[in-house]
């Protein structure tokens, strides 16, 4: 089982590295029905997400925290922070499934509204 940490680091370096393999390797079960098998189309759609998420990743090899969640995010789920982008802060969502973490999500919030959540020693 990886912690949420090393598989934000594996979404950090798939998108790094063009790798949608890598990428899919720790899909969410959602994400898995959505995206598997990985078709040409699919990837075209991942490869556009990925042109948007690696602007915000820059120079990123590991993410920097984990914290709780904000509320419209499950409950069960941790951030993960990228970076900050002025009052931006641009995360990785991953959502706690039967064995562990998995990547779910992109998203963004205001700095205050991040430095509210709870930080997580995970």
């Amino acid at each position: 089982m990886k912690s949420p940490r090393e598989v934000a680091n594996i979404v950090i370096k798939a998108i790094r590295n063009n790798d949608f393999d890598l990428m899919a390797s720790v899909f969410n079960n959602a994400n898995r029905r959505i995206f598997l098998p990985l078709t040409e189309e699919k990837i075209k759609t991942l490869s556009r997400l990925r042109q948007n998420e690696l602007k915000k990743i820059a120079d990123v090899t590991e993410v920097e925290e984990i914290r709780k969640p904000p509320f419209y995010i499950q409950w069960d789920s941790v951030i993960a922070k990228v970076s900050q982008i002025g009052n931006q802060v641009h995360v990785i969502v991953l959502s706690k499934e039967e064995d562990g973490y998995y990547f779910d999500d992109f998203n963004s919030l205001h700095i205050e509204e991040y430095q509210k959540l709870m930080k997580l020693d995970l």
